[in-house]
């Protein structure tokens, strides 16, 4: 448990620590409360790679069975890769990596590089609320299944890249891009969906019809969720068993509505640009997303690709708040962070306490430990 606590705690102290240029040459600051150029994001990111390169096979509910994917792929036949499925890039990936070590932590270490640098150099473009990004992320799912998932960790991570894609309207690398990333996890197929949905023109004066589709999807989600379910069975076997599971996955949903209320309500939209629309429309899609997770697991998985960019946006409306707003703006960053930060702590003591985790995570080992 020391180790969750750590993660977040050491980080807040280096939001009074940044570098800053004096005299051409950058030297370290250290002083109040930095908002342009603190550590505390560099911190955290490097503390998350630790964990994750050095847990134990214990920690994470699939890891243990990662590790008998990784030993079949001991073999110089590259055939072998078959053994994948049909993510076939993790096999190569994994196939690849026996020519390198036939070290299993090592390959951990390798995969948790993989995944922690493009999350981190895109939560990094804005470090003036770090806390706020790291309360946001920890009490995402993403954050946890990072420590099981490692195909689709990976697969999220090429999903990063492909919106940096998206930002920049090149259709083609985004379009090759995805299915790199549906070669890592069948389930990246809806990362084709991220170009239209960050490019709609969706602005305050469409709530009166976004709101009212929002609300009818929650409310008939089983039959849209059956007959979506459908839809991606006649495209692929995997789905063909999918049927409504009550999962009680309610709490991230009323999450995401006031993110969502947040998002649209402060914000002065003239002082918006392309990205922050874009996002917030990211925000809406996982939204409705969300709303099937109470549902099955299946829903969860698939916003994975979308969620990790919630912490962004929330994070930017609150510096372009209205002139009504602005008092409301700040003392909301604050208040969310402190918030999602306790609330994290609780979830923490109390999986401790009661040996029951999110993905086998609680409590933490390190490789060494018996």
């Amino acid at each position: 448990m020391i180790e969750y606590i750590f993660l977040i705690l050491f980080p807040l102290l280096f939001t009074f620590v940044s570098f800053t240029k004096k005299r051409g040459k950058e030297t370290i600051c250290i002083s109040r409360i930095q908002k342009e150029n603190n550590l505390a994001l560099i911190i955290f990111f490097v503390l998350y790679f630790l964990l994750l390169s050095l847990k134990n096979i214990e920690v994470g509910k699939d890891t243990l069975n990662y590790k008998k994917y990784f030993d079949v792929y001991d073999s110089s036949d590259y055939r072998i890769i078959l053994y994948a499925g049909k993510d076939y890039l993790y096999g190569l990936f994994s196939w690849l990596f026996h020519k390198v070590s036939h070290n299993y932590q090592l390959f951990l270490t390798a995969v948790s590089a993989f995944c922690i640098f493009p999350i981190a150099k895109l939560y990094s473009e804005n470090k003036k609320h770090a806390m706020l990004q790291i309360a946001i992320f920890v009490n995402l799912s993403t954050f946890i299944m990072l420590f099981s998932g490692l195909r689709q960790a990976m697969a999220i991570t090429v999903g990063i890249v492909a919106y940096y894609f998206v930002r920049e309207k090149k259709l083609f690398w985004f379009i090759v891009t995805c299915f790199i990333a549906l070669g890592f996890h069948h389930s990246a197929f809806v990362l084709f969906l991220m170009y239209p949905v960050y490019h709609a023109s969706l602005k305050k004066r469409d709530l009166w019809y976004i709101i009212p589709i929002i609300g009818t999807i929650f409310v008939f989600n089983k039959q849209v969720f059956t007959a979506l379910a459908n839809i991606m069975a006649f495209f692929s076997s995997r789905y063909e068993d999918v049927t409504v599971i009550e999962t009680g996955a309610i709490t991230t949903f009323l999450m995401f509505v006031a993110f969502a209320v947040f998002c649209y309500l402060i914000p002065d939209e003239s002082k918006m640009d392309k990205e922050m629309f874009g996002l917030r429309n990211i925000l809406l899609f996982s939204l409705v997303l969300q709303s099937f997770a109470s549902l099955h697991t299946l829903a969860m998985r698939i916003n994975y690709y979308y969620m990790i960019f919630i912490p962004i946006i929330v994070a930017k409306v609150i510096d372009i708040p209205k002139k009504r707003y602005k008092q409301i703006a700040g003392f909301a960053g604050l208040f969310i962070t402190l918030f999602l930060l306790v609330y994290f702590f609780y979830n923490i003591y109390t999986s401790y306490v009661t040996g029951e985790s999110a993905l086998d995570t609680v409590p933490y080992k390190f490789f060494w430990e018996a």
